[in-house]
């Protein structure tokens, strides 16, 4: 969630091309990633795009968005606005094309404009930006977060 709140509310509503539009999933990585960065210690890897295993050399099929390692071993997806979400939880499962990673857990994040009532999982966290009623745009400064079964929160991201 940390890494969430650290993102720059001014970096994502400049990122889109009109008020209507929605950041595309490059921007949301790329926020993420000064996030990570921000929230954890200088002995944790953060590698992006990875698609071999350091511990096993297991190579994976495709590239998984974020793995974390040193002592968190956890795999990371980003997905805007639900885009293939079954596809990219079944990557994590037995067979699936990121079980030779050996996450110790993992986390598909749904990035979405609007708050949606969408299905509920362990393994997947939904950040909702909601939508101004008066002028119909992405309000960038706060964004709703649904983890899991847990309550929903809301964070202030930096401005």
């Amino acid at each position: 969630m940390n890494a969430i709140q650290n993102m720059s509310a001014r970096s994502l509503a400049s990122s889109t091309s009109s008020p209507d539009d929605f950041p595309k999933e490059t921007t949301f990585q790329y926020l993420f990633t000064l996030g990570l960065l921000h929230n954890t210690t200088v002995n944790t890897a953060i590698c992006s795009e990875l698609s071999r295993s350091f511990a096993t050399s297991t190579t994976v099929e495709g590239e998984i968005d974020f793995f974390v390692d040193g002592d968190h071993m956890w795999g990371i997806e980003l997905v805007r606005s639900g885009a293939k979400i079954g596809e990219h939880m079944s990557r994590f499962g037995p067979g699936g094309n990121y079980a030779g990673l050996q996450s110790r857990d993992y986390v598909v994040l749904d990035f979405r404009k609007g708050v949606t009532n969408v299905s509920r999982d362990p393994r997947r966290a939904t950040a909702s930006f909601p939508i101004d009623d008066a002028t119909g745009q992405t309000r960038f400064g706060e964004v709703v977060v649904k983890y899991g079964i847990d309550a929903a929160v809301t964070l202030h991201l930096q401005p």
